[in-house]
């Protein structure tokens, strides 16, 4: 459909918002209420636009239409936006605009003039319950973001509205925020335009006076960020959208990292479980202990007895030294990841053969057509959960959303088909789609003949299918929406459903060529490991073989924290870590592993406390600054100091980075 803006004429594909179609545009259109998680709500009034033959309307729920005329600003537009911000401005308390600039509303001020009217504030209405959260709702504008976020996308009632016109108040649920069901995902400070809901870390230690680049390592996607510090305190991080776009929308990212850096189990000096409780000891005392108990184990029962085990993700340096005190000093085979414990070397079966093919980066995910999120992607990556429903609100791309998620989801409602199926259900809606893509008959068979050892036994397999006509009806509706090119599956891994998936995968290749297949991993995020250790045989061990083996081991060092949390065999784990006679963890916090099971806790920073580099799952090399200093060992001095105490030579960071790049070849390549 055509459309003219400011008398110059676009085409758009979809229908869309006029916001959204000004936006994809680069227009600038001013606003408060308005954010990409919720439905439209036009509230706050100020996104203001003149359509030709209808005056004046909101463009946040107004569509395009063909023939459609628009303008974005002009004298009119302009008085009523001042006027309606005016009247918000009111009843809003002088002098924080210019305390905390970046707060939309305080741009907004800023842009028009203004400034708030009132001098006093009603001190009935600030609560500092919550350790994460703090409450000024002599700030608030009454935009319902937060009460819709927390229903809308959360699931939680954490946020209400009582009385109404004038007298409205937002209120958290039993009166004091830290005394209702809030679970910290911290969403309404993220929506909220005017500071009424904020960080409790800006307040107590205030706005950044720097912002340090760096890179946020707490998923696969490892986004480009800027790290804001006050007075030596990290206080707020956001994603660099001018490294990756729409990086800034990760609420996992932008506030998560508090859970661990100012957890309240923190630790800054080496402990040492004893008959009394845990006795703090030096890093050399502690590295003396470790190596030790490595010398001896070896020596008593040979190095298979050692074992580690990578909880969360290290350098790439980091990953260097591992190896290199595993394979070298120690002789062990017993190096596993959380990964791995969860899913057995299958997924490295898959991996292997997805290094084959092309991958799609992050910032090109635009140029894709059609793209199926199959998974809680938006729950476990953020980022690109935004980046996907922002390019399809633009009508850049259509999407398509398979979960079994029992609570909502934006990306459910602004997907342009969602379906909600079991895992068992979803495998059999993979063979549907496998079923009626064969049955067209215009295929490669040369390249399924090449990736399946008996394709025509296969293809026998898929023509056998007894299909469901629900789940049939599902898959024809699935392939209606997929009339643009490039298709991407972007998925959460999950063994149940990989191999089928990865079966799916194949036969759309064959058929649309244009196909890419893009693993997310949410039980542990190891990105690193799954692609830097090699391993002999993939069929070798499942799950239940590793854990077997780590239940026989007699030393095992365990590298970061929330193994147990993250383990999808919890019960089994624990029976195997309480049969290993000598535990030591090597974590930025006293987890469960470290509490129960620990004879040794070696302290190890987050990655604000660290430098190095680390991979991102669409094979950037991405760079870590250090941000503060709290006199920790990082974990490349923890293992370098290991491998001289155990008879090995220091390797220094830039040697290691170069030589673990040159086994990472295939990474650039792609």
């Amino acid at each position: 459909m055509k459309v003219k803006i400011n008398g110059v004429e676009y085409t758009y594909d979809k229908k869309i918002t006029i916001l959204n179609a000004l936006k994809d545009k680069g227009f600038d259109v001013p606003t408060l209420c308005y954010d990409e998680r919720l439905s439209p709500f036009g509230s706050c009034r100020l996104c203001l636009v003149k359509v030709k033959g209808k005056g004046i309307v909101t463009s946040c729920n107004n569509f395009i239409e063909d023939g459609i005329e628009i303008v974005t600003d002009d004298d009119e537009i302009e008085k009523l936006r001042k006027t309606n911000l005016k009247l918000l401005a009111e009843n809003y308390p002088k002098g924080y605009k210019d305390k905390y600039p970046y707060k939309k509303l305080h741009e907004l001020m800023n842009k028009y003039g203004l400034d708030g009217y009132k001098y006093e504030e009603d001190k009935k209405l600030y609560d500092t319950s919550h350790p994460y959260i703090y409450v000024n709702m002599n700030r608030c504008i009454n935009c319902y973001n937060c009460v819709r976020v927390c229903e809308d996308v959360i699931g939680k009632l954490v946020w209400r509205s009582i009385n109404r016109g004038f007298n409205t108040l937002i209120v958290a649920e039993g009166d004091k925020l830290g005394k209702s069901s809030c679970i910290s995902c911290r969403s309404c400070i993220d929506v909220c335009p005017s500071g009424a809901i904020e960080d409790a870390f800006v307040i107590k230690y205030g706005y950044p006076n720097e912002f340090i680049d760096s890179s946020c390592t707490l998923c696969s996607i490892t986004c480009p960020i800027k790290v804001g510090v006050s007075n030596g305190k990290p206080v707020m991080i956001y994603g660099n959208e001018s490294k990756l776009k729409l990086s800034a929308s990760c609420i996992v990212g932008k506030y998560q990292w508090e859970n661990l850096y100012y957890s309240n189990d923190r630790i800054y000096f080496p402990l040492l479980r004893s008959e009394n409780g845990w006795k703090k000891i030096s890093y050399d005392e502690a590295l003396d202990i470790l190596s030790n108990r490595i010398k001896e184990t070896v020596n008593n029962y040979g190095p298979n007895s050692v074992g580690i085990i990578l909880a969360n993700r290290i350098s790439l340096e980091e990953h260097y030294l591992l190896n290199l005190i595993a394979k070298d000093v120690i002789k062990t085979n017993n190096v596993f990841d959380i990964i791995e414990l969860n899913y057995g070397y299958s997924v490295k079966k898959y991996l292997s053969n997805l290094n084959k093919e092309k991958i799609i980066k992050a910032n090109d995910i635009q140029s894709l057509g059609t793209i199926i999120a199959i998974g809680d992607i938006e729950k476990h990556h953020p980022t690109i959960s935004s980046i996907l429903i922002d390019n399809m609100k633009k009508g850049k791309l259509n999407l398509i959303s398979i979960d079994d998620v029992n609570d909502y989801r934006s990306i459910h409602e602004q997907s342009d088909f969602y379906s909600r199926v079991s895992q068992e259900k979803m495998i059999n809606l993979f063979r549907a789609l496998e079923f009626l893509i064969i049955s067209q008959e215009n295929y490669d068979k040369r390249y399924l003949e090449e990736h399946f050892e008996n394709f025509d036994n296969f293809l026998n397999k898929i023509k056998s299918y007894n299909l469901d006509n629900e789940i049939k009806e599902i898959a024809e509706n699935i392939l209606k929406i997929i009339n643009k090119l490039p298709l991407a599956l972007f998925f959460e891994f999950n063994n149940y459903i990989a191999e089928e998936l990865f079966n799916l995968y194949l036969i759309m290749k064959s058929f649309y060529a244009n196909v890419y297949l893009i693993p997310l991993f949410s039980n542990g995020n190891v990105i690193e490991h799954l692609y830097l250790t090699n391993k002999d045989d993939l069929n070798l061990k499942t799950n239940n073989k590793i854990i077997d083996i780590i239940r026989n081991l007699k030393t095992l060092i365990i590298i970061g924290n929330n193994l147990i949390a993250n383990s999808i065999n919890r019960d089994e784990l624990i029976k195997s870590l309480s049969n290993v006679d000598f535990i030591t963890e090597i974590t930025p916090i006293i987890d469960t592993s470290a509490k129960y099971y620990a004879k040794l806790i070696i302290p190890s920073p987050t990655f604000l406390e660290k430098s190095g580099h680390y991979l991102s799952y669409d094979f950037d090399i991405r760079e870590v600054n250090k941000i503060v200093n709290n006199g920790l060992k990082q974990e490349f001095d923890i293992f370098n100091d290991l491998i001289i105490r155990l008879g090995g030579k220091v390797v220094d960071q830039k040697e290691s980075y170069n030589k673990v790049i040159t086994n990472i070849k295939f990474v650039n390549s792609l």
